[in-house]
């Protein structure tokens, strides 16, 4: 279906315009048609799931992503994973492309046009390919609600969404609130904020679902970027649930599942084999480095429901016993932002429920002290480091929240934030320039990131 030659020569343009020399083995990669060929059926079979129809666009996205192909070129499913992931984070996914929604006024009959996500205008708009300007919020994917019709002006315009109103909402649907004037002309009633946790914590938008699966005794993983507070789900699950938690991390050995029995004679419990017999949620964090020996032990008593231990025999599992585990990775093994992840083995995978947790933009809002400028900034810090293959910047919830502590402390200021909780002295001048270029945020943060650029010391530059 695809040319390799064709996916070949966009990649080599695209290093060519950019002054980039890819390594000696990238250039056998790109060079090779077979490769090229096979790496745009698996972008193409990926972009179809996610509402693509034109072809074109996984030879598009394939060239986009040449930079870091310069540099390594990973197994084909985790390449293609990446190639679209960094595609629609700049162009937005086609069933969510136009994000510029019209609702018309009941009292006036005038019609008000709002961008979903952002009331302001720093939004990216990147025109299509009939050259329509698309205004597009790359930081969030579920803009548009589901069922919400799409409305195309003859005359080429903008693409336009109905907003779905109060009285019927789409499940799921997370989009700016749009004041609705009342009936008697009162002041326009305001939707409700999202749920929040007991304590007053913002509820993550995953954590319905994550509770109601730990209910039916499902095993679940949790699959995600570091930083988005995957394992405080599961211990507010396991609070709400009224269950014991036992936690174990990355696993190496049998004996880490199992337990075992020492020189004395006795058996030394592990939390997972605590949790087996006595019922509880086991949670085993960073799933993805633990040990093939460890998760071989922990495969059949997942599965079957009994468990052998040496020098005590066979155990049953407890009724209330339910695992869950957390991943930075679906299991598919190391790639340029988690080196250390290892490949799950199938039966491993086959034996969870897989769901996918990412940052919240209510929770990095509470993070943020409500700073809307740190939370847009830190939006456009992740996009950029994406678009340019830099993996040790991140910015999560954490990160959010010392940033904010030291921008308002008087004695460090925004540039201090920057060096000391988000680059951390870790990278030069030259990657800064890179990241700085490819985002779209104007604040106050980004100008003191450019002040802090044009400042760095000399050792710093190395």
């Amino acid at each position: 279906m695809f040319s390799g030659e064709e996916v070949s020569r966009a990649v080599s343009s695209r290093l060519a315009d950019a002054g980039i020399i890819p390594c000696d083995e990238a250039e056998v990669c790109i060079s090779n048609g077979f490769r090229c060929a096979k790496l745009a059926e698996g972008v193409w079979i990926k972009m179809q799931l996610c509402g693509e129809t034109d072809p074109d666009q996984a030879v598009v996205a394939i060239a986009e992503y040449a930079d870091v192909l310069a540099e390594a070129w990973p197994a084909m499913d985790v390449l293609a994973d990446r190639i679209i992931g960094r595609y629609y984070r700049t162009h937005g996914t086609p069933q969510f492309r136009p994000l510029r929604a019209e609702r018309a006024d009941s009292s006036s009959g005038t019609t008000e046009t709002v961008r979903d996500g952002d009331s302001g205008d720093s939004g990216d708009g990147r025109p299509d390919e009939e050259g329509r300007r698309i205004e597009c919020d790359e930081g969030r994917d579920d803009k548009v609600a589901e069922g919400a019709p799409a409305e195309s002006e003859e005359d080429g315009g903008d693409e336009e969404i109905v907003v779905p109103t109060e009285d019927d909402p789409a499940e799921g649907e997370r989009q700016e609130s749009v004041p609705k004037a009342s009936d008697d002309g009162d002041a326009p009633e305001i939707e409700p904020e999202p749920p929040r946790m007991e304590d007053g914590r913002f509820m993550p938008r995953e954590f319905p679902m994550l509770l109601e699966l730990l209910r039916r005794g499902k095993f679940v993983c949790l699959i995600g970027p570091t930083g988005t507070g995957k394992s405080e789900m599961v211990k507010d699950a396991a609070r709400i649930l009224g269950r014991n938690l036992f936690v174990c991390t990355a696993p190496q050995m049998s004996y880490d599942i199992t337990g075992f029995v020492d020189a004395h004679g006795r058996y030394v419990r592990k939390p997972f084999s605590e949790a087996f017999m006595d019922g509880g949620i086991c949670l085993m964090d960073e799933i993805d480095r633990a040990g093939p020996e460890a998760l071989i032990a922990m495969n059949a008593p997942v599965a079957n429901s009994i468990m052998y231990i040496e020098g005590v025999g066979q155990c049953e599992r407890h009724p209330d016993f339910v695992f869950v585990a957390t991943a930075n990775t679906a299991g598919t093994g190391a790639d340029q932002e988690y080196v250390t992840a290892n490949q799950l083995d199938a039966s491993t995978r086959d034996r969870l429920i897989y769901l996918r947790v990412d940052y919240d933009e209510n929770i990095e809002l509470e993070c943020a002290g409500g700073d809307r400028e740190l939370v847009d900034f830190a939006h456009s810090w992740r996009r950029a480091c994406e678009e340019s293959g830099v993996t040790n910047a991140l910015f999560t919830y954490r990160g959010i929240r010392e940033f904010s502590e030291l921008a308002a402390d008087p004695m460090f200021g925004p540039q201090m934030a920057i060096e000391m909780a988000l680059v951390k002295c870790a990278l030069p001048r030259d990657t800064l320039l890179v990241v700085r270029k490819r985002m779209d945020c104007a604040n106050r943060y980004a100008e003191a990131l450019d002040s802090y650029i044009s400042g760095m010391r000399e050792s710093l530059l190395r």
